[in-house]
């Protein structure tokens, strides 16, 4: 059966569609490729049980190894279920280990948010995927500085949706910073997921994640109190980026989360930054 192999230490890693995998030694390898197997081995009925041979059981084995193959590979049938949506490239922090080609919160919006045209086009394509179920996520940019836009988008999408009957999860990924009572109550009428940042405790979020103005923990913290007081104690979830300066304080980062009611810590990959 078709197999892929790479080195893997002195021996070599085989694995197949089917999700097997077997670490074997280069003359097994060899033989293997070759043709020339023991077939009263142990090594040739491994290959057999792993699916890297097919034995003499006819088209049921192959029956077999199609329904385990289409198993493994149902989640095409329903495409694309997260659809991310970049609000605006405006942000209001300018964090150390930033990828995006931010613009200041006070550039210009017709340049720099989404335009009507493309929301509407954006929100049709997410609605045509054949998955039941889709996440719509909002990103930035710093995705609060475009509220009404994003206030839009969630109002057309649920009317868009009336005739073909979704269900639409909404999240919107945010730094919290100027979050306002009403928005937390938009947030609260159309139950909109809040995904936040918190790199640890004070001086190591503000060393991470500076912000204008300054002193963007307490800005943040401000914003946990009021988002837990309108939305309840669990209407959130945090990550934290992992910077170098982060690798030297592992506990008082988890005491940070536990500290503020957070049940779980999403750690996002390295990110090596002095």
């Amino acid at each position: 059966m078709p197999f892929r192999f790479s080195n893997f230490k002195s021996d070599y890693l085989i694995s197949n569609d089917f999700g097997e995998w077997m670490v074997i030694s280069r003359k097994n390898l060899e033989d293997l490729i070759n043709k020339k197997l023991d077939t009263t081995s142990i090594f040739y009925r491994e290959l057999k049980l792993n699916n890297f041979i097919l034995g003499n059981s006819g088209s049921f084995g192959l029956e077999n190894l199609a329904s385990k193959l289409k198993t493994k590979k149902e989640f095409i049938l329903d495409f694309s279920k997260l659809h991310i949506f970049c609000m605006t490239l405006r942000c209001n922090h300018s964090c150390i280990y930033c990828q995006v080609s931010r613009k200041s919160e006070n550039s210009c919006t017709n340049k720099y948010d989404m335009s009507n045209e493309v929301l509407s086009k954006s929100i049709d394509i997410m609605l045509q995927m054949p998955s039941p179920s889709v996440t719509m996520e909002f990103q930035g940019g710093e995705s609060l500085l475009a509220i009404e836009k994003v206030k839009k988008a969630v109002l057309l999408t649920n009317e868009k949706n009336e005739k073909i009957g979704k269900s639409i999860t909404f999240v919107i990924c945010t730094n919290m910073v100027g979050i306002t009572v009403q928005t937390l109550e938009f947030f609260k009428e159309h139950n909109i997921q809040i995904s936040t940042s918190l790199d640890g405790p004070e001086f190591l979020h503000n060393f991470n994640r500076n912000t204008s103005g300054g002193d963007s923990y307490i800005k943040v913290m401000k914003s946990f109190r009021l988002a837990k007081e309108i939305l309840g104690n669990n209407c959130l979830s945090a990550l934290m980026t992992t910077t170098r300066e982060s690798l030297k304080y592992p506990k008082e980062i988890v005491d940070e989360y536990i500290k503020n009611g957070l049940t779980t810590i999403f750690i996002r990959e390295l990110k090596w930054h002095s």
